[in-house]
């Protein structure tokens, strides 16, 4: 902890990020400096999970140097991510950061190389195919690091 907040083991912010339906209320993003992390392979962590059926990993980068800065100021979905099935209780799981790509749907592609070496945060968000269902479940994250 550090001002009252949680901080990453290198100062980074940590964000939980919850999604609402009122644009006024959004939460700011302020004083994001990028990390490097091009020299690593994967990002492990552990999930705890209940009720959820799917997760997904964002890679982000808030710097106006990236060329994402062309983009929509509330820009969410396109940053390169993976989603992967999670299973019920306490599992660790380690995706390699080759693996992350952006949705086929986004027009201005991005080199995940490029956010990885100005990466501002990861996103690990619950996840469903079919969002008819009102999904109701617990997550609990904990242990994110890069590993070499």
């Amino acid at each position: 902890m550090k001002d009252d907040r949680p901080v990453s083991s290198r100062g980074g912010m940590v964000e939980l990020t919850g999604y609402q339906q009122s644009d006024p209320n959004r939460s700011p993003f302020k004083g994001l400096v990028g990390d490097d992390v091009t020299g690593y392979k994967d990002i492990p962590f552990q999930v705890f999970a209940k009720g959820v059926p799917k997760m997904r990993v964002q890679l982000v980068s808030h710097r106006q140097d990236v060329e994402f800065r062309a983009l929509p100021p509330h820009y969410t979905e396109g940053y390169p991510q993976v989603t992967f099935k999670v299973q019920e209780g306490l599992s660790t799981y380690k995706i390699a950061l080759k693996a992350f790509s952006q949705p086929g749907w986004v027009e201005n592609r991005v080199d995940p190389k490029k956010i990885l070496s100005l990466l501002t945060s990861v996103r690990i968000v619950a996840f469903c195919d079919d969002c008819t269902v009102n999904w109701q479940g617990v997550v609990a994250v904990d242990n994110i690091t890069f590993e070499k």
